[in-house]
């Protein structure tokens, strides 16, 4: 825990730091994407920041490099050691957690988590109270106020648990209650219902907030920060960042800090924001890999593919999602690596390349086995990456399909961002086709894609999308129009510090003043 005068010293800093910038707190919240009242808490010394909250900061206020480093040392936590016991020889090593009453029976370990998510066991402890339920209420077993009977399937968990929701109202125990929503939003957001979800976890996380137990709140505002980025709801993902780290770091079950920090690394890197981005998946990896978790190793890995693929460096995007994929075991774990490596390979292809095809074959499976988990976001989010792999290899009615298909679905489940990147996608297959009619079904694509994108402030996909715009704009004898849009987009991958995208796009506009049409065919 850091003391009260290295708070005071990170909090004197940002406070003469925000004054020498002439920003007032509120100003400077908007920027870092905080909340007022958490830019408060920082310098007046209560808490200190984590390392992703400081990269914000030194980019809201626009420090040099040397000023970053000195506010960064100042905001410096000790690391979260684990106990340290001896084993039969005498040798100091790390104490495993000894599970409690309420570990065993209602708390969540990543394991537990990963297995769930998947529909394939929910965990063994993981079960809800059924026994008795038509008319004497949630029965006792073993000395314990819940009898538990382990479901498999997510429908029929759902199902269980909406009968067993009177009977724990009845009951009023603020605990029962919280883990019973947390379980209920669980299975909602593996149907695809993330607006049921939302509501369900945001319940769970009051009900255990005021029943005091740490890691069913540590769960539901983790999954809650995963419900909203499926929902694209980039900015709501990082301004409560830091209100859920912190319920996450003081949770005995440690898996969850990992999920809360890999769904802000996510939301950043979907932002296109590179530095707080890896910065955030980098603290979860070695968060993981400190606490010997497999598991939550391979989820960070496979954020940190992404979050590099996202931001242009897709041979990082490879390697991180080569390593997730050598360590997950789990089904779920499986898809998200498998995912990750996938969408690295087709970024990094050129079209018709041997690597796209490689990219397809192995994403092409996903789609049925994500199916067969009943894990519908997952399966969206590999049937959006397919649909780009298939049409790097030119098989472009499949990938239209399979577009389509996910786009239905995104519809349905509220996932908004997804919809928006694959209107991107399908513009851009339009516009590779010669026929008289294509150039307006890309225009009114493109429309919505940057429409959509603008409005989630997704602004790494948004500056794909306004390069693409462009070429249309050329090839409809509108050179100014395609000026436009490709100075936006280089404004944005300079803000975004993406050197080879912008790189790409001053490029695209030299040529487009020397009147070079090939250039944007």
């Amino acid at each position: 825990m850091a003391n009260a005068a290295e708070r005071s010293s990170f909090g004197s800093a940002l406070r003469r730091l925000r004054s020498e910038a002439g920003l007032t707190q509120e100003a400077l919240a908007e920027r870092a994407a905080m909340s007022a009242r958490g830019l408060q808490k920082l310098e007046r010394g209560e808490t200190l920041p984590y390392p992703a909250t400081v990269l914000r900061l030194g980019e809201a206020l626009h420090l040099t490099a040397e000023q970053r480093a000195g506010l960064q040392s100042s905001a410096a936590r000790p690391r979260r050691a684990r106990p340290l016991t001896t084993d039969g020889a005498g040798v100091a090593t790390p104490e495993r957690h000894k599970p409690t009453s309420a570990d065993r029976h209602g708390s969540p370990s990543l394991r537990h988590f990963s297995e769930g998510l998947a529909g394939n066991d929910l965990g063994s402890n993981l079960n809800v109270a059924w026994q008795d339920r038509s008319h004497r209420g949630v029965s006792r077993r073993g000395g314990e106020d819940i009898a538990f009977t382990a479901i498999t399937r997510a429908p029929e968990y759902e199902k269980a648990l909406t009968e067993i929701e009177p009977l724990a109202l009845a009951r009023g125990d603020p605990r029962l209650l919280g883990a019973l929503y947390n379980r209920l939003g669980y299975c909602q957001w593996a149907n695809g219902e993330l607006g049921l979800a939302r509501a369900t976890w945001s319940r769970a996380a009051d009900l255990c907030d005021w029943g005091g137990i740490q890691t069913e709140l540590a769960a539901a505002l983790a999954l809650l920060q995963w419900c909203r980025l499926a929902q694209g709801e980039l900015g709501q993902v990082l301004l409560c960042h830091e209100q859920t780290v912190e319920a996450t770091e003081r949770a005995t079950t440690q898996g969850w800090h990992v999920w809360a920090l890999a769904a802000s690394a996510a939301a950043y890197a979907l932002r296109g924001r590179r530095i707080p981005a890896l910065a955030a998946a980098n603290e979860a990896l070695a968060f993981a890999e400190s606490c010997a978790e497999p598991a939550a190793t391979a989820c960070a890995l496979s954020i940190l593919s992404a979050a590099c693929t996202a931001t242009g460096d897709q041979a990082a995007g490879q390697v991180h999602g080569a390593s997730a994929v050598h360590l997950a075991r789990r089904p779920l774990e499986q898809l998200l690596a498998q995912t990750a490596l996938g969408w690295a390979l087709c970024r990094s292809s050129s079209p018709g390349s041997e690597v796209a095809a490689e990219a397809v074959a192995l994403l092409l499976p996903l789609p049925s086995e994500a199916e067969d988990l009943r894990v519908r976001p997952v399966e969206i989010e590999i049937r959006l990456r397919l649909g780009e792999s298939l049409a790097a290899t030119g098989q472009i009615g499949r990938a239209r399909a399979a577009l389509e298909t996910m786009m239905a679905r995104a519809e349905t489940a509220g996932m908004r961002l997804h919809v928006a990147v694959g209107y991107r996608l399908l513009a851009e297959i339009s516009l590779a086709n010669p026929a008289a009619d294509s150039l307006a079904v890309a225009a009114a694509h493109f429309a919505s894609s940057i429409d959509g994108l603008d409005g989630l402030q997704a602004d790494g996909e948004l500056a794909q999308a306004l390069v693409g715009y462009a070429r249309l704009h050329r090839r409809r004898g509108a050179p100014q129009q395609a000026a436009e849009c490709l100075s936006r987009a280089l404004q944005i991958f300079d803000h975004l510090s993406i050197p080879r995208a912008a790189s790409a796009v001053r490029d695209e506009l030299a040529a487009l003043r020397l009147g070079s049409p090939e250039h944007l065919a």
